[in-house]
């Protein structure tokens, strides 16, 4: 079996997931550039920004 990180193991599912099903979309705080602990990284540019969505801190 791999040892894989978790941050690695939920970047490799989105991405797969991304994939498989166009229809999944990322909406959160800070998406494009990663995220706060860089999960989403490289989502953006690979997936484009209309399904990798930044949205705006509400509080």
């Amino acid at each position: 079996m791999r040892e894989i990180t978790y941050k690695a193991a939920i970047a490799e599912a989105l991405a797969e997931e991304m994939e498989r099903d166009p229809s999944v979309i990322l909406l959160g705080e800070d998406l494009t550039p990663g995220g706060i602990f860089g999960v989403t990284e490289g989502l953006a540019g690979r997936f484009g920004e209309d399904r990798v969505i930044d949205m705006p801190i509400a509080e």
